[in-house]
């Protein structure tokens, strides 16, 4: 069984830094086989080599990005990995084509988003603590497909 999970939401609301803290989450215990950084120097794809899966990860999804996405995501599956965390906005043509890629490829699919804090607020929680715990979350959804697949 392969699995997407869509990590969505508005610009600027902590997804790459959610994603990059799941990186560092699956490198406690895996292997990080490869990580590139799109031109942009902040994003990247990465592949993690964690209890016996293949996890890939794309932090970019940006509107004008649909091309880099679409490639990016055929040499995640192409490298055989178990599971692609992408990144996407709430709506657009990336969120569009990662539906599309699962349901073609036969990939079960699900989306959820990323925590959102805000500041203004008194005793909010930071955002580094707020995206490390959406990285959990996301490392107990790849567990669960582990046991499954």
């Amino acid at each position: 069984m392969k699995a997407l999970i869509i990590l969505k939401n508005a610009g600027n609301t902590g997804k790459t830094q959610t994603l990059e803290c799941l990186t560092n989450n699956l490198g406690e215990d895996g292997d990080v086989i490869s990580k590139k950084y799109h031109y942009n120097g902040h994003d990247f794809v990465a592949i993690v080599g964690y209890h016996g899966l293949k996890i890939g990860i794309i932090t970019i999804g940006d509107p004008g990005t649909e091309e880099f996405v679409s490639s990016e995501l055929k040499n995640l599956y192409n490298n055989g990995c178990d599971v692609i965390v992408a990144s996407s906005r709430n709506r657009g043509r990336v969120y569009q084509l990662l539906w599309e890629f699962g349901k073609d490829n036969d990939i079960d699919t699900m989306e959820t988003s990323s925590y959102r804090t805000y500041s203004d607020y008194h005793g909010s929680l930071s955002y580094e603590t707020i995206n490390q715990i959406c990285a959990k979350s996301l490392l107990g959804a790849i567990h669960v497909f582990k046991t499954i697949k």
